[in-house]
């Protein structure tokens, strides 16, 4: 079969619809890990035993009513070299959303244009929070990646990403301006569209019902979609890692070059999906997309929440949860390079 490389319209398509953010999120394969010392001595490490009303003031978030940010001024901006006749900074909240409606992918992305580099940090989707906008519910507290699910339900559809981005803002002072979010459903069929895709492991991976070997797997959407939310032999973090595999080889190949065939399935694929939730203009799309062609890989960065920031919580009813220790919000606004100010 004859195959095309994609001309920079297809491209633009293709990225505005999947989500631009896709590919800033994984740096098109070639984004850096900054290494984070394990903090050895939290200041908040109740015991995983501990009664709820005990630890409530652990959970105590930064709000948004006493936290805005910080906006750099003109004077402030007029050093920095900027891109796409950009310098401002959008927070970007990306989500990969299961078949239960919750969140299982959460991350926070800091696309700055002065700066020319991104910034990105992924949530636990086990964080135990304070929730806000469910007051009427009688719901108080809930894993963070509820918070989607419950926004669809008691807001409305559609207002899933909204209440997710106003529960971490109000529990970690990140103020978000954009969000998207994406299916996992959606995922197999984009993968199955492009005829599959190739993984590099380093290291076997499995969990009782799927393994896969070290070395290069070929897989299928739904194979993909599979290894991507298995976590029962490691945890969260290793599921991050895998989640980040399976879009960076998506994206790779989308980028390498399909057969017309594929471009014309998948982009068929794109346009009807009609479940995709984003606060993204096709002006915020061109943005990202000129971005990602036009900022070095080396300035795309993550960092992982160290270890030492949270613990293993069990609630009144039984549940197993992530309790994110007080300093989890400077974490999260440092790593992001996020001023915020009181």
């Amino acid at each position: 079969m004859k195959t095309y490389r994609i001309s920079r319209h297809s491209i633009f398509l293709i990225i505005t619809l999947l989500g631009a953010a896709l590919m800033l999120l994984n740096g098109c394969g070639i984004m850096q890990r900054i290494p984070v010392p394990e903090a050895t001595t939290p200041t908040a490490t109740p015991a995983p035993t501990e009664d709820l009303s005990q630890a409530t003031p652990r959970l105590t978030p930064v709000g948004l009513t006493t936290r805005t940010p910080n906006p750099l001024s003109t004077e402030e901006t007029e050093w920095l070299p900027g891109v796409c006749d950009k310098k401002d900074a959008i927070t970007l909240l990306l989500l990969g959303i299961d078949e239960n409606n919750q969140a299982d992918a959460i991350r926070l992305v800091r696309i700055d244009f002065g700066r020319q580099e991104v910034n990105m940090v992924a949530i636990p989707r086990d964080f135990y929070i304070q929730t806000v906008e469910f007051e009427e519910q009688g719901i108080e507290y809930s894993r963070i990646n509820a918070t989607f699910g419950y926004g669809q339900l008691y807001l409305g559809r559609g207002k899933g990403a909204q209440a997710m981005a106003d529960n971490i803002a109000h529990n970690f002072g990140v103020p978000i301006n954009e969000q998207y979010v994406v299916y996992f459903e959606q995922i197999e069929d984009y993968i199955n569209a492009i005829g599959g895709i190739s993984v590099y492991l380093e290291k076997s991976a499995s969990d009782d019902f799927s393994f896969f070997p070290a070395g290069l797997n070929v897989m299928d959407g739904e194979t993909a979609v599979t290894f991507m939310r298995m976590r029962l032999h490691d945890n969260d973090f290793e599921r991050i890692r895998r989640q980040t595999l399976v879009l960076e080889a998506l994206l790779e190949k989308v980028r390498n070059g399909l057969s017309f065939d594929q471009i014309t399935y998948l982009i068929g694929l794109l346009l009807s999906a009609d479940n995709s939730q984003s606060s993204l203009s096709l002006k915020d799309m061109y943005d990202l997309y000129c971005f990602s062609t036009n900022v070095d890989m080396e300035n795309f960065h993550t960092h992982e929440i160290p270890s030492g920031m949270y613990h293993v919580f069990i609630t009144p009813s039984g549940g197993w949860t992530l309790l994110p220790h007080e300093e989890v919000p400077q974490f999260l606004q440092e790593s992001l390079k996020i001023d915020v100010k009181p």
